[in-house]
């Protein structure tokens, strides 16, 4: 190394590195501290990919991490679904639910052994599920488990929905043609599987940012002050506290107090009190005085 040109480019960079006044011979020994650094590589762009209506709906499924594929040879691929969910659901509750977890998410055998036995409990025929066998999965789930299916094709719509349970069992469901039957994978997370960063339960959309322009909630919103916290109001009933920011009124008084509540910047019926007020109609009556007296009136 002592003749190559590696060696000279190393002996000129320590040489610059002198301060005034110093001096080494390259045939004299001396020892050196050397660091090597490599260049950074430019890194990937934090936005999240765009894979619906870019890529196949089977590659879609394949990459998303909100989805657990069920592979089956059979018309049971509901049931398979139906019981890797319940094992997701608990599989952070203890060591022996997370072996449980794995196990039907991995293993075929025990995913069938399951899905037999969930037909069997639930008094489902063996064969393909429809929505009245969705219907006796949900009677058997109650009341613990509430069962969502959703379409995989667009506008990925709520095919099947139970009542509300403590927890959510969420399938996806690829139909097969226009029937109601077709096959069914594991869905973790509608959100994910949606590519939006909220999903809402109670009236089953998915949105990126959780205020009432972008997620309005229909039915659980107050439609005065605009807080699912106010609850939703009969048609009947009257808006008898006004706001004098804005002159709007409200259904009482807590529904006002959370009308004028400061939320957020960004929350837009808190800053429509601030920087805009409401005002009604006024109806203008024009007399023949004010037309005569006005200054375009013309002399007929």
């Amino acid at each position: 190394m002592k003749n190559s040109e590696r060696f000279e480019n190393y002996m000129t960079t320590m040489a610059n590195k002198l301060n005034s006044g110093e001096s080494f011979k390259s045939s004299s020994k001396f020892t050196a501290d050397l660091t090597f650094i490599r260049m950074p590589k430019g890194g990937k762009s934090g936005r999240q990919k765009v894979l619906l209506g870019k890529r196949s709906m089977a590659e879609v499924l394949k990459k998303k991490h909100s989805v657990i594929q069920i592979t089956n040879s059979d018309e049971l691929c509901c049931a398979r679904a139906i019981c890797v969910a319940k094992a997701w659901i608990h599989k952070d509750e203890g060591d022996r639910q997370k072996i449980d977890y794995e196990n039907a998410r991995k293993c075929e055998t025990v995913r069938s052994r399951m899905a037999y036995q969930l037909h069997e409990d639930a008094g489902v025929p063996l064969g393909a599920c429809g929505h009245q066998e969705l219907k006796k999965f949900q009677d058997f789930l109650a009341p613990d488990y509430q069962l969502k299916v959703m379409a995989t094709s667009y506008p990925y719509m709520m095919v099947f929905v139970g009542p509300e349970a403590p927890h959510i069992i969420r399938l996806l469901l690829q139909k097969h043609d226009d029937s109601e039957t077709g096959h069914y994978d594991t869905c973790t997370s509608y959100a994910g599987f949606l590519e939006r960063s909220y999903f809402c339960d109670q009236c089953n959309k998915g949105f990126d940012h959780n205020d009432f322009r972008h997620h309005p909630c229909e039915g659980r919103r107050c439609h005065a002050c605009k807080q699912v916290e106010c609850g939703a109001k009969p048609d009947y009933a009257l808006r008898e506290v006004p706001c004098s920011s804005c002159c709007r009124k409200f259904y009482s008084q807590t529904c006002y107090d959370m009308h004028k509540e400061k939320r957020s910047a960004t929350a837009l019926f808190n800053a429509l009190c601030v920087v805009r007020s409401f005002k009604p109609q006024r109806q203008k009556n024009l007399t023949n005085a004010t037309l005569t007296n006005a200054p375009y009136a013309m002399n007929m």
